[in-house]
């Protein structure tokens, strides 16, 4: 009686087969896995309820367990659902001829229906963080770093089987004016028009990437500089001829091209990167709109005009206090939300002009030559002051502590964290404006943690340790695996924008989103959504259970000491 109460209550469908194939007992549980009366069954061939695939591989496993007595055998297959929907169960069947009572082949069913559907959710997954890890998210080509692979390959395969290869470096002229005139929709838009007309018009074996924010790059193969030039100038007319129009504008769009010929002699990959986008410089130089073949004194010519100017602008602006302090509001989820005032900490410059530059232009020109460090360290030593003085009128470390609900996310560079006295100088400004730690979370993007993750974890423990929080932006943006999680203790996630962005429309957006989130909350990190846009993917992100948002559905961006003198 007790086994026969087991059987009866087991959540496995338990089936017992005579030889002939047909059921001789099957358990209760079918009626809950499988939906049918146990009475259905009995008596009937189990095979007309398996998957046609299936059949053959469930009549070599009961082969082989009829002619080996005491054998166990396990393996998985589909049975038709009573509602007629495939179920995925694991099997484990094993011999039991020499039992006097069974006299047949017993078969253990579990339902890893559920089991089976997240797999090939963690496999969409991992395809899509796989893709996404190589292809620009705005127009789906490849990025810089896949796009760098495929030339380092070549360069490679040049040594010992030279073929005419050409690198076209393309440059949007005055893209800033688009993003000034009609705003950052507008000019990705741009974008996307430029990288589909160029993608129509090259060869299907060249490679075509987005390398920077306004740049492209082409590698034609099989072609030599004779014959590539050509090619671009027809390109560079195609995209003059195309007009741009925005809402009620209208613009003239064309670009800068620079070309250069791989060959045995090319040093390297940073060598011919850097020929080709000197070769559009000089294209750019001479009055935009035009192509230019690359010639060994470019360089030197680049290195006087361009990095002399950008080297002298921001190094002027950070002398002049030229930079401004941004504020974007991160705002709290869900019912149980704790009362927490979070803001991300955004940059800006101001040019010649009074104008307001966006990091988009400068960021990649400071990080070139090693400005980064200067930047983040004048933004921490702003922002510590803001709060010092505005925020607290009188700079009282106990007042300043009853603030610690109101805390800000500053993002801290590659370059700043293989900084080995960045700890120092930030104990410093903590210890003479007496702002405390706890209001203060630093935002490392997931590539740069990746890039740098022993720097990094050293330096998340180390300020740990004094109270700060860490987020890790841009997360998903190029992911492989979670693993690398482990040894980085951040306190949030913030979620890449372009899974966000898309999530209502896209079904692999939203799986990746909810992927990350359940594994935040086993991890007991806490997310936050960026780019949130408008009220159907905030409430798409709460009910997936997001911790926080930020995003023009929250709050645009403002001037930072707009936020302070609020208290």
């Amino acid at each position: 009686m007790f086994y026969a109460s087991l059987i009866q209550h087991c959540s496995d469908t338990i089936v017992v087969l005579a030889k002939d194939g047909k059921v001789q007992y099957i358990s209760p549980a079918l009626t809950t896995v499988l939906g049918y009366p146990t009475g259905d069954w009995l008596g009937q061939p189990v095979l007309q309820h398996i998957h046609p695939e299936d059949i053959g591989l469930v009549k070599s496993y009961l082969s082989q367990l009829w002619q080996a007595p005491d054998t166990c055998l396990t393996w998985e297959l589909r049975c038709r659902h009573a509602e007629g929907a495939w179920m995925t169960l694991e099997c484990m069947g094993k011999n039991l001829l020499y039992d006097p009572f069974l006299q047949g082949v017993v078969l253990y069913w579990r339902n890893i229906n559920q089991r089976k559907a997240t797999e090939e959710t963690l496999r969409s997954v991992e395809a899509r963080l796989s893709w996404q890890s190589k292809h620009d998210p705005l127009t789906g080509l490849l990025n810089r770093t896949a796009f760098e692979s495929v030339l380092l390959k070549t360069l490679h395969q040049s040594l010992s089987e030279p073929q005419p290869y050409v690198l076209c470096y393309l440059d949007i002229d005055q893209f800033r004016i688009i993003n000034d005139a009609c705003g950052y929709r507008a000019g990705d838009e741009l974008l996307c028009q430029v990288a589909s007309l160029v993608q129509n018009s090259v060869a299907v074996t060249d490679t075509f990437a987005r390398l920077n924010s306004d740049s492209f790059g082409i590698l034609l193969a099989q072609f030599s500089l004779e014959q590539a030039r050509p090619l671009m100038e027809r390109l560079r007319q195609k995209i003059q001829e195309c007009r741009f129009i925005w809402q009620d504008k209208m613009f003239v769009v064309t670009v800068s091209i620079g070309l250069v010929e791989l060959s045995p002699d090319t040093p390297n990959l940073t060598s011919l990167l850097n020929a080709a986008e000197a070769a559009c410089f000089v294209a750019k130089e001479r009055g935009r709109n035009r192509c230019h073949n690359f010639q060994p004194d470019d360089i030197e010519l680049v290195q006087k005009r361009g990095a002399v100017q950008w080297l002298s602008y921001l190094n002027k602006a950070l002398a002049e206090n030229r930079f401004r302090l941004f504020f974007q509001t991160i705002r709290p989820l869900g019912k149980d939300a704790a009362a927490i005032d979070h803001y991300e900490v955004l940059l800006r410059l101001e040019d010649n002009g009074g104008q307001l530059v966006s990091p988009a232009v400068f960021i990649g020109a400071a990080e070139r030559f090693n400005l980064m460090p200067n930047i983040d360290r004048w933004v921490i030593k702003t922002l510590f002051a803001l709060i010092r003085d505005r925020l607290i009128p009188q700079p009282d470390p106990a007042a300043l502590a009853q603030e610690e609900h109101c805390f800000y996310a500053i993002n801290l560079s590659g370059a700043s964290i293989n900084d080995d006295r960045l700890i120092e100088f930030l104990l410093e400004e903590f210890q003479t404006s007496g702002v405390p730690p706890t209001m203060i979370c630093f935002e490392i993007t997931e590539t740069v943690a990746i890039s740098n993750l022993g720097k990094a974890a050293q330096l998340i423990r180390e300020l740990k340790k004094l109270g700060c929080r860490f987020a890790l932006d841009d997360f998903g943006s190029g992911m492989s695996s979670f693993g690398y999680l482990k040894n980085l203790p951040v306190d949030y996630l913030k979620i890449d924008g372009n899974f966000i962005r898309n999530i209502i429309n896209d079904s692999i957006d939203l799986a990746m989103v909810r992927a990350i989130q359940q594994i935040s909350q086993v991890m007991q990190i806490e997310t936050i959504a960026e780019f949130v846009e408008n009220q159907a993917i905030l409430e798409a992100i709460s009910d997936l259970g997001v911790n926080y948002a930020q995003g023009y559905a929250i709050a645009r961006p403002a001037p930072l000491p707009a936020l302070v003198t609020r208290y």
